[in-house]
């Protein structure tokens, strides 16, 4: 009889697969996609609410095939739930069969981290930056702690709209990451200028509420906006000298559905670095723009890792395909 794994949230979490291992896997999928030996269409979206949408994205690795079934809703913390839940299947890409069946929050929030600190390892401007972090979610979290990996910081300063999250994230960061400055920033623009690398990781909004400024943004900067445009304005991203996107098809895609009106068009996507086909930074003082929109491809690497660490383990609970 066929069986598949199933997987719950904390088990995803415990089988101990770490950010280092998922940033190599994440890159190796963008370097398979940049030579055709993986595939990642655009995201299928629907939308139940004006702020919440629900996204399909299957991919497919020379190991995995896979979809995420995601959704994101900008105003949940008004019921006291995460903003984001997202489920995963794996199939085999030889026979089609389900693998596995597992919770994909945890996957979403280290992947997109990691997508993170492969592109500051490319682009950071400078050794033990200055970090800023505006949103201290579970993806200010999993951000960080990427870059942790692929550049540690010297300072970090944390700003949320919540002072109790904020504190609550320096605290644990503290602890996690002894040797990082960790700092209260009382604004938004108190923890973006002088900031060498910015992290925003906020609501993905249809109608943006901008609140990033241009002038916030000190020369060679690197800046992640997690969010899309919701927080940074337009005018910011156009200021930087240099706007990438994880995939061109996926920002097309999404601008059909309503996103980036009006936003410039990107300079370039991050398989086409790894590929070896574009050159990333040029000078220490260019600005740089990095919009992760998130891909079906780096949540399929992810999950590979976790599938198989699972099965070494003896994770999880075999279901009946």
């Amino acid at each position: 009889m066929q069986q598949m794994l199933y997987l719950d949230r904390g088990q995803v979490r415990d089988t101990g697969v770490d950010m280092t291992a998922i940033m190599e896997a994440v890159r190796s999928a963008f370097v398979d996609r940049a030579q055709g030996r993986a595939q990642a269409p655009p995201k299928g979206a629907i939308y139940p609410q004006p702020e919440g949408f629900i996204n399909s994205m299957p991919a497919c690795t020379a190991q995995a095939a896979g979809i995420k079934w995601v959704s994101s809703y900008a105003d949940n913390a008004r019921y006291g739930i995460p903003s984001i839940h997202a489920l995963m299947i794996l199939n085999d890409p030889q026979t089609g069969q389900p693998l596995a069946i597992m919770d994909g929050s945890w996957i979403t929030a280290m992947r997109t981290g990691a997508v993170t600190g492969v592109y500051a390892k490319l682009m950071s401007p400078v050794k033990r930056p200055v970090v800023a972090i505006v949103g201290c979610g579970v993806q200010g979290q999993s951000n960080l702690e990427a870059l942790t990996v692929s550049n540690p910081p010297g300072v970090v300063r944390a700003y949320d709209v919540c002072d109790e999250t904020c504190r609550r994230f320096v605290a644990e960061a503290r602890q996690h990451f002894p040797h990082v400055q960790m700092e209260v920033a009382a604004t938004p623009r108190e923890a973006v200028e002088e900031a060498d690398i910015v992290v925003t990781a906020t609501a993905i909004r249809k109608e943006p509420r901008p609140v990033l400024q241009p002038q916030w943004l000190k020369a060679g900067c690197l800046g992640f906006p997690l969010d899309y445009d919701s927080y940074w304005s337009q005018e910011a991203i156009h200021a930087c000298d240099q706007f990438w996107v994880d995939d061109q098809e996926q920002f097309a895609a999404l601008r059909s559905h309503g996103y980036f009106q009006g936003l410039r068009v990107p300079d370039g996507e991050l398989a086409a670095l790894l590929g070896g086909c574009a050159q990333a930074r040029k000078t220490g003082r260019e600005r740089i723009c990095v919009m992760s929109l998130g891909l079906g491809l780096t949540d399929v690497a992810t999950a590979w890792l976790v599938y198989k660490k699972a099965l070494a383990r003896g994770i999880g609970q075999m279901l009946p395909a």
